[in-house]
């Protein structure tokens, strides 16, 4: 009994470990290609007058704003896991509130804008305005669609389009039987890529897989076993719709606030 608990906390041990390093590339790659794109701006011989100028140091002011919401985003990550290292046996702990998608898919987008550029990609925010508060934890809804965009652009070639949209579903409409049907949010990260095979789609989300789709990536196989465990803590369900050839859309489910909860 003793081996099995050591074996059980070694291995909650090295997934908190591995949490805390995938969820670290993202927003620090983030954070060096802002750094990049401000180092690379261009700057005349005269700069301290440039330096002065006000529309150049609005974009200054806008730059180093990314950054620190990008730092603080890491820093909120990192207190998270910490804290949470036990969630694998107890679950994925939440900080739910009312939130509007949109408004988070609009951060999102300009956040991944420079690796975007990097990888000649466009992302589309279709969420509407007119969908109802989601009741989610944003820190870690952003790391669902951070790790869904992420592995869109790395298992691509440059130029895909990524699309996320969403749209008010019932439950019912998944083939899961209620006597009340249950109203929730359906969201989509679908990109125009490459997709798979039913063979590479097999185990997709479970612990340590990998795409095989481009034998250069690195990783742990982390992002979309995450993804599954946020989603599953929602009480939400994620799948994946793909054929070769034709793209990929990774969806999930999610519940919509309640009126009086503001």
């Amino acid at each position: 009994q003793e081996i099995c608990d050591r074996q059980k906390a070694e291995q909650t041990l090295r997934i908190f470990l591995h949490s805390i390093s995938h969820d670290l590339r993202n927003p620090v790659t983030g954070m060096l290609m802002v750094l990049n794109n401000l180092l690379n701006r261009p700057w005349s011989n005269n700069q301290g007058s440039e330096v002065d100028s006000e529309a150049n140091s609005l974009r200054l002011r806008s730059t180093l704003e990314s950054m620190a919401a990008s730092c603080q985003r890491q820093l909120n990550l990192i207190n998270s896991l910490v804290e949470t290292h036990e969630y694998e046996v107890w679950g994925v702990p939440l900080e739910c509130q009312s939130l509007l998608l949109h408004e988070l898919i609009e951060k999102l987008v300009e956040e991944w804008q420079p690796m975007l550029a990097t990888h000649q990609a466009t992302l589309k925010n279709l969420v509407s305005l007119e969908l109802p508060p989601l009741r989610a934890d944003p820190n870690q809804l952003w790391r669902v669609f951070s790790n869904l965009i992420a592995n869109a652009l790395k298992h691509n070639p440059p130029g895909i389009t990524i699309t996320l949209s969403a749209e008010v579903i019932e439950k019912n409409y998944l083939g899961e039987e209620e006597q009340e049907p249950i109203k929730l949010v359906r969201c989509d990260v679908a990109d125009d890529g490459v997709g798979m095979t039913p063979e590479q789609c097999d185990r997709l989300f479970e612990l340590y897989k990998r795409g095989s789709l481009n034998r250069q990536t690195r990783g742990l196989g982390l992002g979309l076993y995450l993804c599954r465990q946020i989603i599953t803590a929602h009480g939400g369900k994620i799948e994946v719709i793909t054929q070769p050839k034709c793209g990929a859309t990774f969806w999930f489910t999610l519940p919509v606030a309640v009126r009086d909860e503001g």
